[in-house]
């Protein structure tokens, strides 16, 4: 199975430059996203960005929102590359979360008459980083110390992303690298715990990825 997993950037879905701990990259979706479905080792998770040239030379001009052309594109790009499925996470970003995830999801619709590839979609509320703060069994591991003390109700965090940094300054003595600190929490995460605290964000995506995807691994595509 091959998955290509777009996102917004580095913390998403990593840099294929950077060395990293895990096979997948050091992005969080891209293991993630294979935790949730239990896919084998042999299984192929590639990060893209949202903004990278070879997804922009796939977008059909129309009238259609910005993301649903997005997933199209993804779609278009993954079904020329062998790809079996497409994910696509985005920040909400303080905007309202159905009309984002609405053009995910038209976005979707749009391309399954044309493309065979299985898509799933999310959306962050408000940011990714909100999902890294979810578990701090998960933060303590990741950075070596005892405990850290649980972060208030991540979705209501209008900065995630700052909450998360000013926490690094606080509780990483070790000096752990932001690289290696977002692979450990995407592989030691617990993901109910992921769901409990963050469920309009991670909850919907996971329920997306298990409903969209999640096929593929009891009957993957022969290609």
């Amino acid at each position: 199975m091959r998955v290509l997993v777009v996102g917004e950037g580095p913390t998403e879905i990593g840099d294929a430059q950077e060395e990293s701990e895990h096979a997948d990259g050091y992005g969080f979706l891209p293991v993630i996203v294979r935790r949730l479905l239990g896919a084998q080792e042999r299984d192929e998770f590639r990060g893209l960005n949202v903004k990278d040239r070879r997804l922009r030379a796939h977008v059909i001009r129309g009238k259609s929102k910005k993301l649903s052309k997005v997933v199209v594109a993804a779609s278009r790009l993954a079904h020329h590359d062998g790809f079996d499925a497409v994910v696509v996470v985005i920040d909400r970003d303080a905007k309202p979360n159905e009309r984002r995830r609405q053009a995910l999801e038209k976005g979707r619709e749009a391309a399954a008459g044309d493309y065979d590839v299985s898509v799933a979609v999310g959306v962050a509320i408000e940011e990714i980083e909100a999902w890294m703060l979810a578990d701090e069994t998960a933060i303590a591991g990741a950075l070596g110390v005892e405990n850290v003390p649980q972060q208030r109700a991540p979705e209501k965090d209008k900065d995630p992303k700052r909450t998360l940094n000013e926490l690094l300054e606080v509780q990483n003595t070790a000096g752990v690298s932001r690289r290696a600190f977002v692979q450990r929490i995407a592989a030691q995460a617990r993901i109910d715990e992921l769901r409990r605290r963050c469920p309009k964000g991670f909850g919907m995506f996971a329920d997306d990825v298990a409903t969209h995807l999640g096929p593929l691994v009891a009957h993957p595509r022969r290609r």
